[in-house]
């Protein structure tokens, strides 16, 4: 509980950012939606679509949409989208209850279709919501169209609720999901909040949270500035607020006045790495970092002011664009460096290393740092052979139960840190110097110094078990003020190891379950340099050298032409389903991730240790 509450009178947190489905507010956009909604389902079929822009409370509003649908009707609710059609069918009948172990499809859909049809029979209505479907493969879209053939003579069996973010109309609008997008019979799009819905909105979430009394903690001038400085998103409102009860309670004020407000603006606006912002009205990306990055100095005489990080959608960079289907990466802000001589050096080593031969390692990137700090982080680099293997023997380990107690304790700033430190550690690489520790991280621009790449990506533990590489995750704890940063260093069956600063904690997938909504990110070496995305038409020595790689690994028996034909595209996509990987034949990042640990030339760091690797480590 906040240490506000009490002082203002409150029962429970007013603007904490889990989707509550007490605090919906009922806004015409909202009542709208939910009206669509229910007359959506209440038709006989095809598929009903509400995006949304970012913060605008979307789940939420699944979350009310799904407490009050009609007792009997039984539905899937899929939060974290599933990313291959497999993996989807495997879902739905464990939401159902069903078999879902099976690798079949035809065993899948067999078992739902008996399910639906015994639910028809009763008079039930069964529904698949799907949240965040913006990051659904189109496979997995197509999947879902199939699955909305499951039907009688006179009625579909299955209805489908899509709910995404406003790029899930781009995705529906390309060619190959135009079955899928004539069959979308209804479509909304939420909106943010006007400026009288916005002074609503907030007096809604002290009134529930004040237990239905209605308390006028917030000025109308207040109210107003709010509105001016968030735009009217929801989850902006939240933070700003939050930060503005803190403000007003360590000033020992009843009321939340415009100066209050205006004085928390002026914080923020003092955050570094924003771009010197001086706009009285931000964009809402930057005031989403803005207010989620920042303490209140006012707030507690004994708060010292800290900079931190908090997006449940944008965790790390003011814009994280969604992860391309495998292949097409090159999204995350991975700069589109022709081949350098450094980089293939390093190839040649690792190659080397391999192989036995001996090899110097390579030398340290060039940071902008003062002599002192290149110095010290210099003499930290480590052997990237030993790097690769998992966290020291030596880290203490903890419990889960401990683990959750220190990263609350941490904060959201030293918890991403010490998460982006362990990952370049796994690399062999110096950590953050002082200058790069100044939230937001600029993750791309860190490993770029190093050269290194950064993925962000939203997805699941099948996905990060297919990457095979260490992974900085978001966690989120409901009584935590922002999200906490863990780095996954090691998959062993159901069990994983996290990595907290020097401490180690085993947890099993029900932790992860619990606290891991799919945000990670990974840093990665593109050890060939075959960036960018190589595809159908690309020409050039990084095609020969593709084309070498993929020989070596027996998907390619052609000769070494430096052009990516026909034959060259056909063993890329052979890879790719080889590997659960999305076969667009597009050379991306996911692909090329994958291509260096299939080939195991090259020292990296692995999240599951081979079995080799694992017996030797035994016996030892």
């Amino acid at each position: 509980m906040s240490v506000y509450n009490s002082f203002f009178k409150l029962h429970d947190e007013p603007f904490r950012l889990t989707p509550d489905p007490r605090y919906l507010f009922p806004s015409g956009k909202h009542r709208e939606v939910l009206a669509h909604l229910r007359l959506g389902i209440s038709e006989s079929g095809g598929f009903v679509c509400i995006t949304g822009d970012v913060g605008t409370g979307k789940t939420t509003l699944v979350r009310a949409f799904l407490d009050q649908l009609e007792p009997g009707t039984a539905y899937a609710y899929l939060f974290n989208p599933p990313q291959s059609p497999l993996e989807l069918l495997q879902t739905i009948n464990a939401e159902f209850g069903l078999p879902s172990t099976a690798t079949s499809r035809k065993i899948l859909v067999d078992a739902l279709n008996a399910f639906l049809l015994g639910q028809r029979r009763a008079g039930h209505r069964v529904l698949v919501v799907v949240d965040e479907a913006q990051a659904l493969m189109p496979e997995v879209l197509e999947e879902l169209r199939l699955l909305s053939n499951l039907e009688t003579a006179t009625t579909k069996l299955l209805q489908i609720v899509l709910f995404g973010q406003p790029q899930l109309a781009s995705v529906l609008q390309s060619a190959d999901l135009a079955q899928l997008n004539q069959r979308i019979t209804l479509r909304w799009h939420l909106g943010p909040l006007d400026a009288r819905e916005t002074a609503a909105y907030v007096r809604h979430r002290l009134r529930i949270a004040a237990g239905g009394i209605d308390s006028g903690i917030f000025s109308r001038r207040a109210l107003a500035l709010i509105h001016r400085y968030t735009s009217g998103i929801p989850r902006l409102i939240n933070m700003f607020c939050h930060r503005c009860l803190l403000a007003a309670f360590g000033a020992e004020r009843r009321q939340v006045t415009g100066r209050t407000v205006e004085k928390v603006h002026a914080e923020i606006q003092r955050i570094p790495l924003l771009g010197g912002a001086t706009l009285p009205r931000w964009p809402a990306r930057r005031i989403a970092w803005a207010v989620a990055g920042t303490g209140v100095a006012a707030a507690l005489g004994w708060l010292a002011l800290r900079p931190a990080i908090l997006s449940t959608y944008v965790p790390v960079r003011l814009a994280v664009p969604e992860p391309a289907p495998s292949g097409n990466g090159g999204r995350a802000g991975v700069s589109a460096i022709e081949p350098s001589a450094k980089t293939d050096e390093r190839g040649r080593l690792a190659r080397m290393v391999a192989k036995g031969e001996p090899a110097l390692p390579a030398a340290p990137p060039e940071v902008a740092a003062s002599p002192s700090e290149t110095e010290t982080a210099a003499t930290e680099r480590v052997n990237p052979i030993e790097a690769a293997r998992t966290p020291p023997a030596a880290a203490p380990t903890v419990s889960a139960d401990d683990a959750t107690r220190i990263l609350l304790a941490e904060g959201e700033a030293p918890s991403i840190v010490d998460a982006v430190n362990g990952s370049l550690r796994r690399w062999g690489e110096h950590p953050l110097i002082a200058t790069e520790q100044a939230v937001p991280i600029d993750l791309d621009a860190v490993a770029t110094g190093r050269d290194l790449h950064h993925l962000a990506l939203s997805g699941t533990m099948n996905m990060l078990r297919v990457l095979n590489l260490p992974a900085i995750l978001e966690l989120m704890f409901p009584d935590a003020d922002g999200a906490r940063y863990a780095l996954l260093g090691g998959l062993a069956g159901d069990s994983y190891v996290l990595e907290l600063g020097d401490r180690t904690v085993k947890v099993d997938r029900s932790y992860l379950d619990e606290y891991w909504l799919g945000q990670a990110h990974i840093i990665w070496r593109d050890f060939e340099n075959l960036a960018p995305t190589l595809k159908h038409g690309s020409i050039g020595s990084r095609v020969g050298r593709l084309q070498e790689m993929l020989a070596e690994i027996g998907f390619y028996s052609g000769p070494i032409t430096n052009v990516f034909g026909d034959e060259t595209e056909a063993a890329v996509a052979a890879f790719q389903r080889s590997r659960k990987l999305f076969a667009d034949a597009l050379v991306g990042q996911f692909t090329r991730i994958v291509l260096y640990d299939a080939l195991g030339e090259y020292p990296h760091p692995r999240l599951v240790v081979d079995s080799a690797a694992a017996a030797e480590e035994a016996d030892a």
